[in-house]
């Protein structure tokens, strides 16, 4: 029953996609970089969407909220990746695959009073952590000076926020989460993508560190 739900939530993202599409001209004569701006588009509202409803509501209609919400997003999200990727299929866009499956699979399987305000905090969290970094790609990918002061401060502040919420506070929930002697062991996976985090935490800093090393190449004897 959650699957068809499921998908017709995601054909509500799907429809939300095609319409942001349709603004700026013909769907069939898209580039490539439009439709990832629009899907980028997309990953910014169902952050923003959680973390303002989130604020507001009890947790067992928050858990209830972002179950469907946010599975049905990750599905949606889910068929565009393989979609868009079955030609150049890498070890990043595996790993998002696994994510939003895991994701899925989480929000179905541990809708319980025991696991529903860890999961809360959780998704609370992990979409604050993604807020600047939707706004950040969709400048770089917009602008002509990529390397504007603008850029490169939202550019530090989401990679400082980002690793912050999911190095050290998603580290302490998931730690409380899977210490806590009302759950299943099964929540030991999770740590999976946790670790998926981590890496793209790692990309962020690399990519910060570039842009220094550009910015500012007096600091790193260029």
């Amino acid at each position: 029953m959650n699957f068809f739900i499921h998908i017709l939530f995601a054909g509500c993202w799907e429809y939300l996609y095609r319409t942001t599409l349709s603004k700026t001209g013909n769907l069939e004569n898209y580039k490539q970089h439009h439709k990832k701006l629009a899907r980028n588009f997309i990953s910014l509202v169902h952050s923003l969407v959680i973390v303002l409803f989130t604020s507001y509501f009890q947790v067992n209609l928050i858990f209830t909220f972002i179950k469907y919400t946010s599975a049905s997003y990750f599905l949606y999200d889910l068929i565009h990746t393989i979609k868009d990727t079955t030609s150049t299929m890498n070890v990043m866009n595996l790993g998002f695959m696994f994510h939003h499956i895991a994701c899925i699979t989480a929000l179905d399987y541990y809708d319980l009073p025991p696991y529903q305000s860890y999961f809360v905090d959780i998704f609370l969290y992990s979409e604050i952590s993604n807020i600047l970094m939707y706004i950040v790609y969709h400048l770089l990918h917009t602008t002509e000076n990529k390397h504007s002061n603008t850029i490169f401060t939202l550019q530090t502040a989401q990679t400082v926020l980002y690793v912050y919420l999911r190095g050290f506070v998603l580290f302490r929930v998931g730690w409380n989460l899977t210490t806590d002697p009302n759950v299943s062991q099964m929540v030991y996976g999770l740590w999976s993508v946790y670790v998926i985090g981590l890496v793209w935490g790692y990309k962020l800093c690399n990519q910060l560190l570039n842009n220094m090393r550009l910015k500012f190449p007096m600091l790193f004897g260029n």
